[in-house]
């Protein structure tokens, strides 16, 4: 993705792009200005691009000092506290925790660091506000040199790094054990010879190990190890000042083979590291070092519109995926339609071939199918009262005095049918029959087999003989075989549904004084009911 890298210093501000393959430089403007209105085209045209700023100025400052070892958002909550207090002035302060100290364990070592001139920023801060440039964030160029040192390999416990840019000049960090703790920068003449280069950086790594002791940084007897990156006739004076001056501690390294190293395809420049740098601060993973939450708050609303505009595509590729798998479904319906309709049809034709060819006879064909499958119906429906008449016939043999004289029997889905229902029940709806390809009837279609309950009732009426007038020995007789029916496997219910003698709260006592016929009568109705059991 396009984006652009401000290079800022205390003089200057110089505009790169980046497309994540090619580094070019756009333009540059002076603080002042001239350069603020050449400045504000250039935000119209390309402010909507992220972008990254790099600080390189002269007035930025390092201090180390203790703090609390503590953990988590009280670390950071202290450590602005502090920042605060050390760099009261600017709001570009910057806290990055060392480790811990060495005297005392219980306290942090921290590098705090701060732009001591905050209207050099400000005054192209501002102008990217305005224009609501996406700002990532602000970065320090001596703390991205650490990420530059870990690239080079230099794993030596006492580094200083010098490197020379176009737009600040000469830019000497110590580093102690990978951390940077003293970044010092070191204008460099305009017209400075070619041949005098290697003595200027001589003597300036000099006047730098000469402040590092003064700070304690460094003792005054230690040989300090310096990584140089240079170019070109540059390159060759300064290794030519080592071999005559014995400086084996100078470590020279070509600008270009570093950039190699760093997939930096094209340096402007054999010695100067000002695209270098630019390059580092696009691709870098480092986190913001001095932009407060109010200078990143257009970039924050770039990656919400960014995850927005993801989400949409994600959408519709998804919503385009969905349509298409329906289409596609519509098809092979379609085609499976198709291929029924000629099945369909072919059948048609085959049972009207199959129809032509059949004798003449006074009956429809359909009409035979349905007499055909009626009649395995009432083969599977078929009952008899055998069972009934064996109960009945077995209960009866321990009551003699008890005598038969009609029996009704049928069959009924109502196990509390009696002979009042038995018309009701020998007319009942017309049961729905399936048919195989064959024409035959689908076993479990119709009546009787659907998984309704059927049963067998009988409504059986006779009389106690001989009865001489004794009604409670009747009783005691009917219902002694009620109890014995009862008990019989199979029987579901037996009941006595009319005795020789009304005792029913709601029946009636009625006759004719005199009248003695009857007297010698002890009728009884009783019904039963079983299982059903097909033949």
């Amino acid at each position: 993705m396009l984006c652009q890298i401000f290079y800022l210093t205390s003089s200057s501000l110089t505009a790169y792009q980046y497309d994540g393959r090619k580094l070019t430089r756009m333009d540059g403007f002076v603080a002042a200005d001239a350069g603020l209105a050449d400045f504000d085209p250039y935000l119209q045209h390309f402010g909507h691009l992220p972008t990254y700023v790099l600080t390189d100025m002269v007035e930025e400052d390092f201090r180390i000092d203790s703090v609390a070892h503590t953990l988590g958002r009280d670390r950071s909550a202290l450590l602005e506290r502090h920042a605060a207090r050390v760099y009261r002035g600017t709001e570009y302060r910057h806290a990055q925790v060392l480790g811990r100290d060495a005297q005392n364990k219980r306290k942090d070592t921290v590098l705090f660091s701060g732009l001591l001139n905050p209207e050099s920023a400000d005054l192209w801060l501002d102008a990217m506000r305005h224009y609501r440039v996406p700002v990532a964030g602000i970065y320090s160029l001596p703390l991205l040199s650490a990420e530059l040192l870990k690239k080079i390999g230099d794993k030596r416990k006492d580094v200083l790094l010098i490197t020379h840019t176009a737009a600040s000049g000469l830019r000497q960090s110590f580093f102690s054990a990978g951390q940077l703790r003293f970044s010092r920068l070191t204008p460099v003449p305009d017209q400075l010879p070619v041949d005098d280069y290697a003595q200027f950086m001589h003597a300036e790594i000099g006047k730098t190990k000469r402040y590092l002791s003064n700070l304690h940084l460094l003792a005054r007897d230690v040989v300090l190890d310096v990584c140089m990156l240079s170019g070109g006739a540059r390159l060759a004076q300064l290794e030519q000042m080592r071999e005559a001056e014995g400086l084996d501690h100078y470590h020279l390294l070509s600008l270009k083979d570093v950039a190699a190293r760093l997939r930096y395809r094209n340096p402007n420049s054999d010695y100067l590291c000002d695209g270098l740098y630019a390059f580092m601060a696009a691709c870098s993973s480092m986190n913001n070092h001095y932009a407060v939450p109010e200078r990143r708050f257009h970039y924050q609303m770039f990656r919400a519109r960014q995850a927005l505009t993801g989400l949409c595509v994600v959408a519709s590729v998804a919503g385009l995926l969905w349509a298409g798998t329906q289409v596609v479904d519509a098809q092979l319906y379609q085609q499976e339609i198709a291929k029924t309709a000629e099945l369909l049809s072919a059948a048609e034709t085959r049972y009207g071939e199959i129809q032509a060819h059949l004798p003449q006879t006074d009956v429809a064909p359909e009409d035979m199918r349905l007499a055909v499958a009626a009649a395995a119906q009432l083969q599977q429906q078929r009952h008899n009262p055998h069972s009934v008449l064996a109960y009945l016939g077995k209960a009866l043999e321990t009551q003699p005095s008890l005598r038969i004289e009609h029996i009704d029997w049928f069959v009924s889905a109502d196990r509390n049918a009696t002979e009042t229902t038995l018309a009701a029940d020998a007319t009942p709806a017309e049961p729905v029959i399936e048919y195989d390809e064959n024409g035959s009837p689908v076993a479990g279609s119709g009546g009787g087999t659907d998984g309704t309950t059927s049963y067998q009732i009988g409504i059986v009426q006779g009389r106690v003989l001989p009865f001489a007038g004794n009604f409670s020995r009747a009783h005691q007789n009917i219902d002694d075989l009620l109890k014995r029916l009862r008990g019989t496997r199979g029987v579901i219910a037996a009941e006595a549904l009319a005795l020789p003698l009304n005792t029913a709260t709601s029946g009636r006592v009625q006759g004719s004084i005199g009248d003695t016929s009857g007297a010698q009568e002890a009728p009884f109705t009783l019904r039963l009911v079983l299982g059903d059991e097909h033949v």
